[in-house]
């Protein structure tokens, strides 16, 4: 079953944790679980504006009251906290991001069982128009499901009704998070909704306890400061009086503002949703406005103090209150007017966290019919395959074989009349890579011979790692990639001279055959040799996985290559064949990337053998529909889709990437290096450490691995599958590479035409 979930999932803590929450639960439940976010072209972005537009015309007095309140309104997360917040939604949460038009064309591939949207203000009508992303205005009735949305303000004016009741018709199950919203759907809809409690109740404490133990800050006898907007004096004096009567200090959490200044002994931190959860949990005391912080300060029997948040617009007290109700906590909350009076520990009722779990996963399971699921049985892992192979190389009956078709598809197929059930395939596809714990470095690396970076790909990382390597007689392999008649050859070979490095460098947008190469390497690591292996990083999984516990992996050395994914030999010779058509002549070399003045161009240089004598062509971006494709993620394997080695999560010992966003990261840097090509290198072992630290001709800067990591979504998640994929599937299986080429054809005159009118 897959299901697309939409919903607020960054911004703040409370918003990314409820999201996680679902998707973890039902991805427990065997779900495989898409979260979606919205992303907005320019078409879809002017139509919105227009939207907007319209709404504020039509209604002057919310406009009046926005832009009144709009300078009044003050939040500050720090930058630091929300860098944070977005790098645990895309590592952890990994969103895919898709458009309206996007999730139109997706539902027409049925490829969602369902999507379900909620929780948080998604559907808050107060302020803004609501989009139809929010509303699944795209998707059938019978996948549409709202779980647990928030309304967001305790009341709506009557006006609105006809549009809201147009923007969230034609669900097939309804649920809200509040009294409050179930109120207004019977008003405005008719409809009797479920109220269910946030979902961040799918976790019990101590599930929430296993997630907190990620966090790497410790702090003892302190009270836990945590508003999301302006306190007011209350808050001040309430926290003076307790520090008075404890002498416990001040933990101001991601959020600063000036009133804070009078308080004495604070600490401000800057955290990430592990220290968010564990913080809470071993606070003395609790100070918020925020609703998550009062869920977990409950579920942990906090002395909390829930404040009337500051808002300048539409009191939204309700979900709170709704919540503390629930439990018995009313006495919890102070309105602005309430003097602070202090109150014992807050002493939860467990069997109500165990009751309010129960409500939300029997209205998933019965939305879902997650209970009616069959159990899945397969010999091999099918949704994670990489098409390594590796099961194959294991099979002495021959009866692993492969299937091939249209773009993507390419896995290994068990023919059962072969098949004697030994389980050797299961032995290699199932077994597990485990490295040694090490803390990871980052850093800025390019080598420092201008020509050796003119030959590479961009800051030659690999070469100067690879030249040193060889100087102290070890072997390399990498892949190279061959003509002969006019078709390519991508293979990984064995490399032990300096000269020969020009085969394995620059970058090959193909995936290479690794798999061939794998019992000469296994030979010369067990003869004693040190052995360096580059691919991307499912060939060197495969790798470890095909020498399984072998007692010589000390001498092997790895390095994989930050990756989007890989198109196949097939479709590539398809191109090949296509331009040796349209050229007249036979293709003798092809690189994927032009340097000049040490900057890196996205342009295809091709040498082609003709009758007339050598041509050398160039192919920009923008004229390469195979280019194109490997660039937006259409010709990828299907394991690409759903990798994962798209984490920091590597099993090599360094990994190596393009690092086009460092002027942006570390403008001073960068102004003070003598190159304008450089490397991200993540150092994932001793003996990557060692590697590095042998290359006389690398400069490296020390950088943090996680601004790293989230200036590359390949370190984070997945590419996501392009919303038209089918489509272009269905061309290439009728028509070829042809077909494909005509396919970007009207587009390419579009943006061409694009390009004169701005000049």
């Amino acid at each position: 079953m897959k299901i697309g979930l939409i919903t607020f999932c960054d911004g703040n803590y409370g918003s990314t944790l409820q999201c996680y929450c679902t998707k973890h639960y039902l991805e427990k439940r065997g779900a495989v679980v898409d979260l979606i976010k919205e992303r907005k072209p320019f078409k879809e972005r002017v139509l919105f504006l227009l939207e907007k537009a319209l709404f504020f015309l039509k209604h002057p007095f919310i406009s009046k009251k926005i832009l009144k309140e709009k300078n009044k309104r003050i939040i500050t997360i720090s930058n630091k906290a929300n860098m944070k917040i977005d790098l645990f939604c895309q590592s952890v949460l990994q969103p895919k991001d898709y458009s309206l038009g996007d999730l139109k064309r997706i539902d027409a591939y049925n490829r969602y069982d369902y999507f379900v949207c909620g929780s948080d203000q998604i559907w808050n009508f107060y302020s803004k128009i609501v989009s139809s992303f929010y509303t699944l205005s795209f998707a059938k009735k019978t996948k549409k499901i709202s779980f647990a949305p928030s309304f967001g303000a305790s009341s709506i004016q009557r006006s609105l009704y006809g549009e809201i009741k147009n923007k969230i018709k034609g669900f097939s199950k309804y649920s809200v998070r509040e009294e409050n919203g179930k109120d207004l759907l019977k008003e405005i809809l008719s409809v009797d909704a479920c109220v269910l409690p946030d979902p961040t109740f799918l976790l019990l404490p101590e599930e929430w306890d296993d997630f907190a133990k990620k966090s790497l800050l410790l702090e003892n006898n302190y009270i836990f400061v945590h508003f999301l907007n302006v306190p007011n004096e209350n808050v001040i004096d309430g926290l003076k009086a307790v520090q008075e009567s404890t002498n416990y200090k001040i933990l101001l959490f991601s959020y600063f503002y000036d009133c804070f200044k009078s308080l004495s002994n604070t600490i401000f931190i800057e955290g990430t949703p592990y220290d968010y959860v564990s913080l809470i949990k071993n606070a003395n005391v609790v100070f918020t406005d925020s609703f998550h912080t009062c869920t977990f300060s409950l579920r942990y029997s906090k002395e909390f103090y829930a404040f009337e948040r500051n808002y300048c617009r539409e009191d939204q007290s309700s979900r709170v209150l709704t919540l503390l109700n629930a439990f018995d906590a009313k006495e919890r909350y102070l309105c602005k007017s309430d003097a602070f009076k202090r109150r014992p520990s807050f002493l939860c009722d467990q069997k109500l966290l165990i009751e309010n779990k129960t409500k939300l996963t029997d209205f998933l399971e019965l939305c879902l019919n997650l209970s009616n699921r069959e159990p899945i049985n397969q010999k091999l892992k099918t949704y994670n395959c990489t098409s390594c192979y590796v099961c194959s190389a294991f099979c002495s009956r021959n009866a692993i074989s492969s299937k091939k078709q249209g773009l993507n598809i390419d896995r290994p197929i068990i023919n059962n009349n072969f098949c004697v059930n030994c389980g050797a395939c299961q032995n290699k596809c199932y077994f597990d890579v485990v490295r040694k714990a090490y803390t990871k470095e980052a850093y800025l690396t390019y080598n420092v011979d201008l020509n050796s970076r003119k030959k590479a790909a961009s800051g030659g990382t690999f070469l100067s790692i690879a030249e040193a390597f060889l100087g102290k007689k070890g072997v390399v392999y990498g892949a190279g990639l061959f003509f002969k008649n006019g078709t390519a050859v991508c293979k990984h070979i064995r490399i032990t001279e300096k000269e020969s490095l020009d085969q394995i460098i620059k970058s090959k947008y193909v995936r290479s055959d690794c798999l061939s190469c794998f019992p000469e390497l296994a030979k010369d690591i067990e003869s004693g040799k040190e052995v360096l292996f580059c691919g991307v990083g499912c060939q060197i999984d495969a790798l470890y996985r095909y020498l399984g516990n072998c007692k010589y992996l000390d001498n092997l050395y790895t390095i994989d290559l930050i990756c989007h994914g890989n198109p196949s030999i097939g479709f590539f010779n398809d191109y090949l064949h296509y331009l040796n058509s349209k050229y007249k002549g036979e293709i003798i070399n092809f690189e994927f990337r032009k340097k000049s003045n040490d900057l890196i161009l996205y342009v295809e240089q091709i040498t082609l053998k003709t009758k007339k004598g050598i041509k050398n062509i160039e192919i920009p971006l923008e004229r390469s529909a195979y280019y194109k494709m490997f660039i937006d993620g259409y010709s990828y394997f299907d394991g690409c889709y759903n990798c994962s080695f798209a984490s920091l999560n590597r099993v090599s010992d360094i990994t190596i990437g393009d690092y086009f966003e460092a002027p942006i990261d570390y403008p001073n840097l960068v102004n003070s290096i003598d190159s304008q090509s450089y490397n991200a290198t993540i150092i994932n072992s001793q003996k990557g450490k060692h590697l590095l630290e042998c290359c006389q001709s690398l400069a490296r800067h020390k950088v943090d691995i996680d601004r790293v990591q989230l200036s590359h979504k390949q370190l984070c998640k997945p590419m996501e599958i392009p919303s038209n994929l089918e489509k272009l599937n269905n061309v290439y299986l009728k028509k070829g590479y042809k077909g494909i080429e005509n396919c970007f054809r009207i587009p390419r005159l579009f943006n061409q035409l694009r390009r004169i009118i701005r000049k």
